[in-house]
C-alpha cells in the first residue's frame, strides 16, 4: 500500500509539471487512462486517482465521453495583506499564519507579495488600491 502511495504522488508531480511547464498545453486532451498506465508502469486505478487529484487542483477536466482535457494554469501569485498588532511584523499570531501559508505556497511553487500594514494605517487610500486590483488573489490576515 505505502509503494502504491509514493507511486500516486511521484505520478501526481510528474503529470502536474508536465502541465505547468507545458508539455500539455491549456486546452489540450490528456492522453488516455490506459496510455498513462503504459507510460508510468502503473495500474489504471493508480492513474484514475491521480487524474482525480489533478481535477481536484484545477489542472484538468473531465468531458464525458470525449476525455481529459487540461485547464488554463490558475493564477500562481498570492497577494498576502498582513495587519500586525505588534512593532515587529511576525511577532504575533497573524505573522506566524503567514509564515505558514508562505511555507505551503512555496512548497506548491506559488509567489506570494507581502503586504504589513498597522492599526495606524488607514483602511483605504492609494497605498491599499495598489494591492486590490482586478484578478489579484488576497489573503488579508
Amino acid at each position: 500500500m505505502n509503494k502504491e502511495k509514493a507511486s500516486q504522488e511521484e505520478i501526481y508531480r510528474v503529470m502536474r509539471q508536465d502541465i505547468e511547464v507545458g508539455s500539455y498545453p491549456a486546452s489540450s486532451r490528456l492522453p488516455s487512462v490506459r496510455t498513462l498506465a503504459k507510460r508510468f508502469q502503473a495500474s489504471p486505478n493508480t492513474i484514475s486517482k491521480v487524474v482525480s487529484r489533478l481535477m481536484e487542483s484545477g489542472l484538468c477536466t473531465a468531458r464525458r465521453g470525449v476525455g481529459l482535457f487540461v485547464r488554463s494554469l490558475p493564477n500562481r501569485k498570492l497577494s498576502l495583506l498582513v495587519g500586525s498588532t505588534k512593532e515587529t511584523p511576525g511577532d504575533d499570531f497573524n505573522g506566524q499564519i503567514e509564515k505558514r501559508i508562505a511555507e505551503r505556497c512555496q512548497a506548491d511553487g506559488i509567489e506570494i507579495e507581502r503586504f504589513h500594514i498597522t492599526p495606524q494605517d488607514p483602511p483605504y487610500g492609494p497605498d491599499v488600491d495598489r494591492i486590490r486590483r482586478p484578478g489579484r488573489l488576497i489573503l488579508c490576515l
